[in-house]
């Protein structure tokens, strides 16, 4: 018998790279698998042949193009229920998610954690240490504001910086390098954010991709989380502002870099 999702055993994730730069996400255990967004079917598909997978659900981060164009081609293939937020129009949706819902997909569970700010509705999903966090915590930095508002953006980050040390952070994009050199252009002798350029540097050479990164890790080097901050907060001359504050600066200065 193929092991459940939901047992003992501690699930795996499959990374699949798809367009220029998004990702995929398997959770994976046995012969069992969840996929967290769906922007490009074709690789997506070929990853479940290859590993004779059988998909139980497709849960989405957010309705952006480059996380659901590849979701009807993949259900197609594969039909299994669909979870998102409430702006997912899908005839195949079984379930909007409400903020905290618990998911229970074939014995495992998840919980949704809702993240507007990238835009109004935007959930990540969480699983033991493990987390998918869309395009609202993204390795080294944060989404772009698209239709949601800095203040909704700041709290969902404070939302995830509370989940547990040693979750493992699975973002929607591979932007980890320019993101890093953007902090180094604020902080150019941080030695936290200098090391951490270098260990992506040497992922990414040897054709991985840059996550996961460890939820402490990322508090330590993603500058953004690091609002609060004195040492940013002088860095851009803002000494007398709140977290908040430095954190608005922070993505304006990144939106021109």
């Amino acid at each position: 018998m193929p092991k459940r999702l939901g047992s003992k055993a501690m699930p795996t994730v499959m990374t699949i790279p798809v367009l220029r730069d998004n990702f995929v996400y398997l959770l994976i255990e046995g012969e069992r698998a969840i996929c967290i967004d769906a922007g490009e079917a074709g690789p997506v598909i070929a990853a479940i042949r290859d590993h004779k997978l059988t998909l139980d659900a497709i849960l989405i981060t957010h309705t952006h193009y480059d996380h659901i164009d590849g979701l009807t081609a993949l259900h197609d293939q594969h039909p299994c229920p669909i979870m998102g937020p409430s702006d997912l129009d899908h005839p195949a949706t079984i379930r909007h998610i409400n903020d905290d819902t618990e998911l229970v997909i074939d014995g495992a569970t998840l919980q949704a954690i809702k993240t507007p700010g990238h835009c109004p509705h935007h959930f990540a999903y969480h699983t033991e240490s493990i987390l998918f966090s869309g395009d609202v915590l993204l390795t080294g930095a944060c989404g772009r504001i698209l239709g949601g508002t800095p203040s909704q953006l700041w709290q969902s980050l404070n939302r995830l910086m509370h989940l547990p040390a040693d979750t493992k952070v699975y973002c929607g994009h591979e932007y980890t390098e320019d993101n890093l050199r953007f902090a180094l252009s604020i902080l150019p002798d941080d030695p936290a954010i200098t090391q951490q350029l270098a260990n992506i540097q040497a992922r990414l050479s040897q054709g991985d991709p840059s996550g996961p990164v460890r939820l402490d890790d990322e508090i330590r080097t993603n500058i953004f989380l690091r609002s609060g901050n004195a040492d940013v907060a002088q860095a851009l001359n803002m000494a007398n502002a709140d977290a908040e504050q430095v954190f608005i600066e922070l993505r304006r200065r990144k939106d021109h870099w």
